[in-house]
């Protein structure tokens, strides 16, 4: 394998590699131990650096990051290190924070239907801040943690988020001033608005609209007695400025609104997660079968006797969707691969989309399949690729968030294991 000389086992955030050196490195030591298990190399930096932007571009709002999209022990060490606050949706991810040093005000319970063991440990511990958007879960507080602060999670609707969660969560408006009335008569304290446009949204407009129904909740709730004071703007912004765009847009659509709508001493949160970690993650995966596609075999044909066009390389990865991909069917990640090794070279370019990669090679329609035994663990049902070996790998950027924290070990898988540097 024509890779760097570099003999470094990346296993601390004190490799001070580029990426691209330190997937060379990873996988000279996989080539010496003849290796072809996946790895993630994680760019402690590009945490920092994202929140920095933030910062940068909304200093007005406190980032609460969503613990379920990445909970890596060394991305929440560095994000406590810096102060946030954290939106936790259980008792195990209060108690992750907690267990950091982290104050139980820096924390939101934002699970707008949340079990009774859960809010007794919450009660136990202090977390007051917590969400909800129905009557009974107003019911359920009232009894479990009638100290609570309450925020009313509000439904967006008609956005153009890539990744709705309408249907799931939010108060409809037609029923606010009912929900807010119930929680007045049993003795509830609301003290804000929460909403979410939905994940991956990249449109100012959405975000108008929302704070403009959000400033309406407001007025509903001094109509019944409420003096709220804390905005939760929700997550969904942009995770990638490669793939993504930059949240400049977005950014500067919150700002005017905040400003023209909401009172300067309104506290604002929100609860960004891909935002933060998604562009720290680089996975490889190893090419670890393939096979002609069989429908291209009938008649007593062999390889040989195909044309080009009639080739349909199917492949086997040693990572899917019971793995990092595991929510790829629902587009909640979009996954693009590159070729990182190819017949023996190191064939990676941080600047280089897949199509522009071995412009010399003839290209075929493929299939790629995860490692498991279900037919299902299928990444991409057809993808032009050039013909690739056993042996060969890919690279997929962008992979913090969603991934990892949704692993499995189905079928005996184990999660793929994780390299941490601080680029340079």
């Amino acid at each position: 394998m024509k890779v760097a000389n570099l003999s470094s086992t990346l296993t601390t955030n004190n490799s001070n590699y580029s990426v691209s050196t330190a997937l060379k490195a990873e996988l000279e030591n996989k080539s010496k131990s003849n290796n072809d298990d996946p790895f993630i190399i994680a760019d402690l930096r590009e945490v920092r650096k994202r929140l920095e932007e933030w910062r940068n571009h909304l200093p007005m709002v406190e980032p609460y990051y969503a613990v379920k999209c990445n909970p890596d022990p060394m991305i929440l060490k560095i994000l406590c290190a810096e102060g946030i606050g954290f939106d936790c949706a259980s008792q195990e991810e209060i108690k992750l924070i907690l267990d950091q040093g982290v104050s139980p005000s820096k924390i939101i319970f934002a699970n707008i239907v949340k079990t009774s063991v859960h809010l007794q440990y919450a009660k136990e511990r202090k977390v007051r801040l917590m969400t909800f958007d129905n009557v009974d879960e107003l019911h359920k507080i009232k009894i479990h943690y009638p100290d609570a602060e309450a925020i009313i999670r509000i439904l967006i609707q008609n956005t153009k988020a890539q990744y709705s969660l309408g249907d799931k969560a939010g108060a409809p408006m037609s029923s606010v001033g009912n929900l807010l009335q119930e929680a007045r008569d049993i003795g509830i304290s609301v003290v804000g608005v929460s909403f979410h446009v939905g994940c991956r949204c990249f449109d100012p407009i959405s975000y108008r609209n929302a704070l403009t129904q959000a400033r309406e909740v407001f007025e509903i709730g001094k109509a019944h007695g409420y003096q709220f004071h804390t905005l939760d703007i929700g997550g969904g912004f942009p995770g990638d400025p490669k793939k993504d765009g930059s949240i400049a847009e977005v950014a500067r659509a919150i700002k005017e609104e905040l400003h023209a709508n909401f009172a300067a001493n309104v506290r604002v949160i929100a609860e960004p997660g891909r935002y933060l970690v998604a562009s720290a993650y680089t996975l490889a995966a190893c090419v670890i079968g393939r096979r002609l596609k069989d429908t291209w075999l009938d008649g007593g044909n062999t390889k040989d006797r195909l044309t080009e066009a009639d080739k349909k390389w199917m492949y086997y990865l040693n990572e899917g969707l019971y793995g990092c991909f595991s929510r790829v069917p629902s587009q909640l990640i979009i996954v693009k691969p590159k070729i990182l090794l190819y017949n023996g070279e190191f064939s990676y370019r941080p600047d280089c989309e897949l199509e522009n990669q071995l412009l010399e090679e003839p290209r075929y329609d493929s299939i790629v399949w995860g490692p498991t035994c279900d037919t299902t663990d299928c990444l991409f049902k057809s993808i032009s690729l050039p013909e690739l070996e056993v042996n060969d790998w890919l690279v997929f950027e962008s992979m913090g968030a969603y991934t990892t924290s949704a692993s499995t070990v189905f079928n005996g898988f184990q999660k793929t294991k994780l390299h941490y540097i601080n680029s340079v």
